[in-house]
């Protein structure tokens, strides 16, 4: 009886397997010119299609890592090479399995064709109003090179086709795989008529495997699965084309590459890289594309992250999720990067610059950017054509370097917060729409802005009532100021007090008046201003804080019973005057100005006349002027000379000379002396005026006019007849009496308030 033959059975091979099978026997790269080469040596024709069992790749990888890592190859699959007719023992790699149907074999792409196909499909939707032309055309231009770039890799003529899908979980390959222009499951060949090639169905499965580099430029697939896989060097993926990407876990010593890479999956995620640990660099950029969700939460990236240019077009949830991840160097979401659904970075690690110049963030729902409790290790760029359709937030973040909104728009399409920096704290300069190299647009904001608790080296802000053009703050805007401290204004800040208030007058209506006025923003405003040396600008500032605080008091006297809102109301109004008075504290010679001088004035005219007419009379007792004119008629009489007609008049010259302009400020200013109002006073009854020698003597420094019997004339007649005419009929009335005391009581109280002002009695800083 004869043995049964344990050798396996011998597998028929396509054309494609027998080229592959020759390339690998002769140490070469499987590629298009190898091919060729080939099939002219066998008398096979290159155009036939070309296909590889996905078995085949597999059975290669594990025999040959096995080889290559010291170990016995598992007996299945070197059967199964057997069966290939490949020798199990022979090393039939060196250092990489190498399907390369990409390099200098790209198809040739029409670009007028291409943009015509992308107009038919709706590929240039309406961007943003306010982009200039310029950028518009350079978006244009981008996205059409991004496609011609992915067709000229997909639309290769017969690309090689692994049949079935290749499944190499657990399995240990130190050499670099290659499947560069591979289509898994697909045609390979691009249908007469079509427009793009056929979506790929078959799927690549890499759980667990450790590979020392991977390839996958110009690929197409379904589904990647690579949970848990450690690739030594770089992952390349140039121009993807995938259902969807399974990479938790992923441990990446070199760079992961997937520019122009295009994820089709709709719903989940199209790319999940959680927890990936990645050693250099993330380029999902130029072209990408993915239809929903790309998550890289908790993962490290030691080198940047770059998106500049890609679409992340989820509809729901998030379009990118970087939530607490590390990343070690820059972030860039720029340069016609779009996100139709939420950005998010909350809790991340970025120790770079975060840079959103010229991104497009149009959530319809929640958030378009969330960077919660981020810590940015440089600068924030929003500038250059940036939009965001909702709001930004960086609640609790911390930025190292400086916040830039220079030429961007935030328009939330539900209104509400536009830019949200609650409790944020900012390491150098916050900048609003000051214009910065390159920006074709001024920053525009449509929402509020929440800086409540937020802290910043520097505040450079353009004024919010521009010499032309609009303001960066649309109307109906707020300012959500409460907290917000700053250690000084920006060189290109304004500092005059009409553009601070109108910063000031954009906070809730809530904050700057009634029963929940926020003093914070004035007195943060104050300190600064002050620091600075601004003084007139900062008691501007404390003019209008205490003005809200009093309009804030008066909501207050609208609770209780009657009895209490009356004397609550007459408090406020006796408190509003004498604060009102004096500027609030911060113009002190604002009630000297007012009341004072003016009384002063009027009352120098009232006593000049008033002496003229002889209703001021010396102030000194009986007996003394009794005795002064004995002394003086005896002084008189041993000259020779007369004795006068009236002694009052000649005993004057033993009193100071009356003058009227010292005699009111004598009586209004307290606690001083100049010896007018103890010398004289006024009189009911008029003394007798005396020679006009006399009177001329006595009064050569006392303003007035000359008092002549009868009708004044000259220039200013009316007014001086109507004087002494109401002096006349007023000061026998006790009038000039009253007078006095109101210069002395008005002296008095101007004086305090004066004091109490320049004591800081009033002020509430």
């Amino acid at each position: 009886m004869a043995k049964t033959s344990t050798h396996p059975k011998r597998i028929r091979r396509s054309l494609g397997e027998m080229s592959f099978c020759a390339a690998l026997e002769a140490g070469e790269k499987w590629t298009p010119v190898f091919h060729k080469k080939w099939c002219k040596a066998n008398r096979k024709n290159p155009n036939d299609p070309i296909t590889v069992r996905a078995e085949l790749i597999r059975a290669i990888l594990f025999v040959e890592g096995a080889h290559m890592s010291g170990c016995t190859p598992p007996t299945a699959e070197a059967e199964r090479l057997d069966a290939y007719s490949l020798d199990p023992k022979r090393r039939h790699l060196a250092q990489a399995l190498v399907i390369d149907w990409v390099t200098d074999n790209l198809a040739t792409v029409d670009r007028t064709d291409v943009e015509k196909d992308m107009e038919a499909m709706g590929e240039f939707e309406p961007l943003p109003d306010f982009w200039t032309k310029e950028q518009k055309d350079e978006e244009r231009e981008r996205r059409i090179t991004a496609e011609c770039d992915w067709r000229a890799h997909h639309l290769i003529a017969n690309r090689p086709v692994v049949t079935g899908d290749l499944n190499f979980t657990g399995g240990r390959f130190p050499g670099a795989m290659l499947l560069r222009g591979c289509v898994f499951g697909g045609s390979g060949a691009r249908k007469p008529g079509a427009e793009t090639p056929p979506a790929p169905v078959g799927n690549l499965t890499l759980d667990r495997a450790m590979l020392g580099g991977l390839d996958l430029a110009g690929a197409a697939l379904g589904q990647l699965s690579g949970d848990r896989l450690r690739v030594e060097a770089d992952f390349q993926a140039w121009d993807l084309d995938s259902h969807e990407a399974a990479l938790r876990g992923v441990r990446i010593g070199g760079g992961l590459f997937w520019q122009g890479a295009r994820l089709r999956a709709t719903f989940g995620c199209a790319m999940n890289a959680n927890a990936a640990e990645i050693g250099a660099d993330v380029f999902l950029c130029d072209g990408f594309r993915a239809a929903a969700e790309v998550s890289i939460k908790r993962s490290q990236i030691r080198g940047q992250l770059v998106c500049t240019g890609g679409r992340f077009g989820a509809k729901t949830g998030n379009a990118l999720n970087a939530d607490a991840a590390e990343i070690g160097a820059d972030v860039f979401l720029r340069n016609g990067f779009f996100a139709s659904a939420e950005v998010n970075l909350r809790g991340s690690q970025i120790r770079g610059q975060l840079d959103y110049t010229g991104g497009r963030f149009e959530a319809e729902t929640g958030r378009a950017l969330d960077a919660d409790c981020a810590e940015i290790g440089a600068d924030v760029f929003l500038r250059n054509g940036f939009f965001a359709s909702a709001k930004v937030d960086f609640v609790r973040a911390r930025i190292a370097g400086s916040l830039i909104l220079s030429g961007g728009h935030l328009k939330p399409s539900n209104g509400g917060v536009a830019l949200d920096l609650d409790s944020a704290e900012i390491g150098a300069s916050l900048m609003f729409a000051i214009p910065w190299s390159g920006d074709s647009a001024p920053a525009r904001i449509a929402g509020d802005v929440d800086l409540s608790n937020a802290r910043c080296a520097v505040l450079d802000d353009a004024p919010l009532q521009p010499a032309e053009g609009q303001p960066w703050l649309e109307k109906d805007a707020k300012l959500i100021l409460d907290g917000f401290t700053y250690g000084r204004l920006g060189s290109r800040s304004p500092t005059d007090w009409a553009n601070r208030k109108a910063w000031l007058g954009c906070q809730p209506e809530a904050d700057r008046e009634g029963d929940a006025f926020k003093p914070q923003p004035y007195e943060q405003l104050i300190k600064v201003l002050r620091e600075m040396g601004h003084p007139a600008e900062a008691r501007e500032v404390g003019r209008a804080k205490e003005g809200a605080h009093h309009s804030a008091v008066w909501h207050r006297t609208l609770e209780g019973g009657w009895i209490q809102k009356a004397l609550a109301r007459a408090w406020w109004v006796t408190r509003w005057l004498l604060f009102k008075l004096t500027g609030y504290g911060y113009r002190p010679a604002r009630p000297f100005a007012c009341i004072g001088l003016p009384l002063l004035l009027v009352s120098l005219f009232i006593f000049a006349s008033a002496y003229r007419q002889g209703f001021v009379t010396p102030a000194q007792p009986h007996a003394a002027l009794a005795q002064i004119g004995a002394d003086v008629d005896a002084i008189r009489g041993a000259a020779g000379g007369a004795g006068p007609p009236c002694p009052a008049a000649d005993l004057t010259e033993a009193v100071p000379p009356f003058h009227a302009g010292m005699y009111v400020i004598d009586a209004f200013v307290p606690l001083v002396d100049i010896d007018q109002e103890s010398s004289w006073k006024p009189a009911r009854t008029a003394r007798c005026g005396g020679d006009a020698a006399t009177l001329a003597r006595l009064d050569a420094l006392n303003p007035g006019w000359a008092f002549t019997v009868g009708e004044q004339t000259g220039p200013f007649s009316v007014v001086t007849n109507a004087i002494d005419a109401g002096v006349r009929w007023w000061a026998p009335r006790g009038g000039l009496l009253w007078l006095q005391w109101l210069l002395m009581i008005s002296g008095f109280a101007i004086s305090a308030l004066i004091a109490a002002s320049l004591s800081g009695l009033i002020r509430r800083d």
